[in-house]
């Protein structure tokens, strides 16, 4: 059995990759924002979590578009939208504006 090594130039070093990292980056401040529970707080957060959603809809696009669709990216785009879906639900549980079984049966799917 072969195994296939990555290319770091054009598995993990490209465009789509770098917009899926800067999503996973916004995670922590989406949630530092939402636990601040004040007007502003929930405003900026939820700016922040619309702005990671478009991320995750244009870096499909480009790396169609650009033929830039790589093995890590597919993991790795899968993987973040798992960590920003259920970090969210859980710090919207923890100010107590979800009840638990729902993120419970939110995340179990």
């Amino acid at each position: 059995m072969k195994l296939k090594v990555l290319n770091m130039n054009k598995d993990i070093v490209n465009l789509p990759n770098s917009i899926t990292l800067i999503r996973l980056i916004l995670i922590p401040f989406i949630m530092f924002f939402s636990y601040l529970e004040t007007t502003t707080g929930n405003i900026i957060a939820t700016t922040l979590f619309f702005v990671a959603c478009l991320t995750d809809y244009f870096d499909g696009i480009i790396a169609r578009q650009l033929n830039s669709v790589s093995d890590f990216g597919k993991i790795a785009d899968q993987i973040v939208d798992k960590i920003l879906v259920a970090s969210i639900l859980i710090v919207l549980v923890e100010i107590e504006r979800v009840q638990g079984w729902i993120v419970i049966i939110l995340i179990a799917r």
